[in-house]
């Protein structure tokens, strides 16, 4: 925290003299920046900076790399108004220490005035300044100044505004009401009637991409934050657009495959498809604007706030498309010190273990079964990834970045329900449910139909075999290679009790269409129990429970519990 020097502290605020010559500026001091300077065209003297617009209810964010940095943000604002400017770091860095001076209203001239209306240095949280319910005293324009000036003041941080009143932005005249976003002037509910540049990408007939950030925010508790991806004309060839995430255990992304259309075609579950003739869609597929969400993921470590980045791979016969490189986005995912709970299940056991756990589980996001961003999108693209490639679940064979089901099944892979569709009538959200939806090669997949789990005379092999100690009802079994069994045993036991008391269209489970209730039968939950103790909980399994989460809002609590499955007697 800076040493405040009051004499002079008062001084600047009662004279406005702190960028008087005859100042002299102490260890610890700050001076304001000078702002107005005959000639300049845009407001801002050489020490300012210009970031951008900041809204009300908004934020925005800075990094501050060098000394004696001031960045400026601009705002519009009513006489009356009352505001509320604040700040905090992000990041890596921990000592940031800011300082705020607000200037204005905008004159005629172009400048902002060269004494501040107000400033701060330490009111905020820690050494962050804030300004805290000022009155703006006319309609106008105003420009927020942030600096600092110490070696140790790096990092980047978040700006706010807020609005203390009923209104803070000055109604929109009839000049300025056109929805072009390429007039020289908008009109904007968080800013009002404010002086517009157009984009030039926007505003060109070229074919240009438009993503709508350059920079997102998320939490391991949770938090998220989105962009929008847009292009400009129509392509002569369909477009696909990739994005990726760079560390898919701090940030995932859906949608994560974007589909822009030629015109004359819809996107449908199997892609860009012709409209029926006669067909005149009220907007062209190409238009429509897709907002891709990126969530934080949760890995229970005490570690740093994780920077990584959003990157995009356009792929299209279009040359024109084909050749863009839109800008990577960069991310930062917050550390938390949040550890797993469920201490709420302390000293209960079988009937009233599962009745507590079904809340846990029930009610996930779905995602479909088929389409450009299904389940087994997510699957081959983001859960089941590890640095590039994809790993059979029943016999360890790998395949190289398949980023959809039909990538994969062209490189011999496939979608294993490790519980059977045949148990549950292929209905969803059974279907898709990633706790146990896993990729797989093909033969596997064939070789293991929908015969139950269990033990061959060779137990360290992989594959269907005959057996006359199967168990009742059950001429054949397949086994899982040694490593990934307790794998596919607690997402049994999680299906069992996520589905225990599931319907389908509304009607019970019924026997004589194999549905099985989310019942495991004896002879199979034998097996299971002895591969659940056979292969503990691994690191992979973990990250693969924290990446389904991300996307499906919901955990396997025999992951992060496995003792739970000793409190079930009978699943």
């Amino acid at each position: 925290m800076r040493i405040l020097w009051v004499p002079l502290y008062v001084l600047f605020f009662l004279s406005g003299l702190a960028c008087d010559d005859d100042l002299s500026k102490a260890e610890g001091e700050f001076e304001a920046p000078t702002i107005l300077e005959p000639g300049k065209d845009d407001g801002l003297g050489d020490t300012v900076e210009f970031r951008g617009r900041i809204s009300f209810g908004g934020e925005e964010f800075g990094e501050f790399v060098q000394d004696d940095q001031l960045d400026g943000w601009i705002f519009t604002a009513a006489e009356g108004t009352i505001v509320t400017v604040d700040n905090s770091n992000l990041g890596t860095t921990r000592r940031l220490d800011s300082t705020l001076f607000l200037y204005g209203p905008k004159q005629e001239d172009g400048f902002y005035g060269s004494d501040a209306l107000i400033f701060d240095d330490d009111s905020g949280w820690g050494t962050h300044a804030r300004i805290k319910d000022f009155t703006i005293p006319a309609d106008g324009e105003y420009l927020i100044v942030m600096g600092t000036f110490m070696n140790i003041d790096r990092g980047r941080y978040r700006l706010a505004l807020l609005c203390g009143t009923d209104s803070c932005v000055l109604p929109c005249d009839e000049n300025c009401l056109s929805a072009d976003p390429c007039s020289s002037q908008a009109c904007s509910e968080q800013d009002g009637c404010i002086d517009n540049e157009p984009d030039p990408i926007l505003c060109s007939s070229e074919k240009q991409i438009l993503v709508s950030q350059s920079e997102l925010l998320t939490s391991e508790d949770g938090d998220w934050d989105s962009f929008t991806v847009k292009i400009t004309e129509a392509p002569d060839s369909h477009l696909t657009v990739w994005v990726t995430s760079s560390m898919l255990d701090e940030g995932l992304l859906f949608p994560m495959k974007l589909l822009f259309c030629m015109e004359g075609y819809e996107e449908t579950a199997n892609g860009c498809t012709a409209l029926e003739e006669g067909t005149v869609p009220e907007v062209p597929q190409w238009q429509k604007e897709v907002e891709v969400t990126l969530t934080g993921v949760r890995d229970f470590q005490p570690n740093d706030d994780a920077e990584f980045y959003i990157h995009f791979d356009l792929i299209s016969e279009d040359a024109d498309y084909a050749a863009l490189a839109p800008a990577s986005i960069f991310c930062i995912n917050l550390d938390s010190t949040a550890e797993l709970d469920y201490s709420d299940l302390d000293g209960l056991s079988d009937e009233a273990l599962c009745a507590a756990l079904l809340p846990m589980v029930d009610g996930h996001q779905a995602y479909s079964y088929l389409g450009q961003n299904s389940a087994r999108t997510l699957m081959f693209s983001a859960v089941d990834l590890h640095d590039g490639w994809v790993e059979s679940i029943y016999n360890g064979s790998v395949t190289q970045n398949p980023r959809d089901s039909s990538q994969a099944y062209a490189q011999g892979f496939n979608t294993e329900h490790s519980w059977p569709q045949s148990h549950f009538d292929q209905a969803e959200p059974m279907k898709s449910d990633l706790h146990h939806v896993f990729p797989t090669d093909v033969q596997s997949n064939s070789v293991r139909s929908s015969y139950d789990f269990g033990w061959t005379d060779n137990p360290d092999a992989v594959g269907s075999f005959a057996d006359d100690n199967a168990g009742e009802g059950a001429d054949r079994i397949y086994q899982v290679r040694p490593s990934r069994r307790g794998d596919i045993a607690r997402a049994h036991f999680y299906m069992a009790v996520r589905y225990r008391t599931a319907e389908i269209e509304g009607q019970p489970f019924d026997d004589d269409k194999k549905l099985d209730n989310g019942v495991i039968n004896d002879f199979e939950e034998q097996v299971l129990r002895a591969w659940h103790e056979a292969d503990p909980v691994d690191e992979l399994e973990r990250t693969r429970n924290n990446r389904v989460e991300a996307y499906q809002g919901n955990r396997n609590p025999f992951i992060d519990q496995p003792d739970l499955v000793d409190r079930i007697s009978d699943f």
